[in-house]
């Protein structure tokens, strides 16, 4: 008799422990508990905070970066486990509820989701961008006319794309763990651009130096911003491999690093008749109060262009997410480049 109360006051003890250990999981995850007898209230208290943490994360991320939210951004603030979590999470919130707080609009890669309590204020903000993206970018046949003089490169200005390269990020890491820097590749390949790392043993600090100015990264578009996330998120991937951190314990979070300089600028196409005219003012380098501009021509592939670039040095070093969106503001102001184009119209 007292084996048999032994055993089921074991196995009520177990079913207790288990039906604790899901109704703990459930309220921190949101995920179904599949324990018979659960309450039901716990489980509408459990969407319903996941619910509100992600409608807040949405609603910060545009308007701090004017961008939806991605699976990342889930499992970076700890919302999710794993990317399939993530995604359907956000599917979930987006598709399959009955009260949906997340809305999408259009394919892209990562997909962005974007808060639903403002979508009349987000749907607003991204078509006023659209206006602007179509009243200054010409159509193909206006593209593949190449400017043959200084006066038609200052006219091909407001319809060419804005360009990023010569990328200094920082970020900090215990000194302890990069004493022995053997492992730290310099021009490190990244595709048909190169990585470099400078780490400082005494400080922690690791300085990554992203050079592309053969092939810099356009910043017209969303996806052209998602496509240098991904680039800054393949140099954070290397980092971690040369540091021997598959845990992610050391390195921070590339989102978390610190734009410290970078050039952006227009590639004008020119003729090749311009390309050898041209020179004779090449280079120039314009110095105003603490702005520093250049013009020049350059071959990027097989093909001349005149770029006209300004090195930015950020004193204030915001975090990447906050910099990019400083930055593409920046460059699509259109007394941006007045300084440059004042030079170039006394030259004519």
């Amino acid at each position: 008799m007292t084996s048999i109360l032994t055993d089921e006051t074991y196995k009520c003890a177990a079913a207790i422990s288990d039906d604790n250990k899901s109704t703990a999981q459930y309220e921190k995850y949101g995920s179904r508990s599949t324990v018979q007898g659960k309450s039901t209230h716990i489980s509408i208290k459990g969407q319903y905070n996941q619910a509100q943490k992600i409608e807040d994360l949405a609603i910060q991320y545009f308007r701090i970066n004017g961008r939806g939210i991605t699976y990342l951004d889930l499992q970076s603030e700890g919302l999710a486990i794993g990317k399939d979590q993530a995604k359907d999470t956000l599917n979930y919130h987006c598709y399959r509820v009955e009260n949906k707080t997340l809305f999408t609009l259009r394919p892209c890669r990562p997909q962005q989701y974007f808060p639903k309590s403002i979508e009349p204020e987000v749907r607003a903000s991204k078509l006023s961008k659209s206006t602007a993206i179509t009243t200054t970018v010409p159509s193909t046949l206006q593209r593949a006319i190449k400017a043959n003089s200084l006066a038609e490169v200052l006219s091909r200005i407001p319809f060419t794309p804005l360009g990023i390269h010569r990328i200094q990020m920082k970020t900090h890491v215990d000194p302890n763990e990069i004493t022995d820097c053997h492992n730290i590749v310099n021009n490190e390949p990244l595709g048909n651009r190169y990585v470099t790392y400078m780490p400082y043993n005494t400080t922690g600090t690791v300085v990554i130096d992203l050079a592309c100015t053969e092939n810099p990264y356009r910043l017209q578009e969303d996806y052209d911003v998602s496509i240098l996330f991904g680039a800054i998120g393949q140099c954070y991937e290397r980092l971690l491999r040369m540091l021997s951190d598959r845990h992610e314990r050391i390195v921070p979070h590339f989102m978390d690093w610190r734009l410290m300089a970078c050039d952006i600028g227009r590639d004008i196409p020119i003729t090749s008749s311009a390309h050898i005219n041209l020179p004779k003012y090449n280079p120039i380098e314009l110095k105003e109060v603490d702005r520093v501009f250049r013009l020049y021509t350059k071959i990027i592939g097989h093909e001349p262009v005149y770029r006209l670039e300004e090195s930015c040095t950020l004193k204030t070093q915001p975090y990447i997410s906050n910099a990019i969106t400083e930055v593409e503001s920046k460059g699509n102001n259109p007394d941006w480049l007045k300084p440059a184009t004042d030079f170039i119209g006394d030259l004519n």
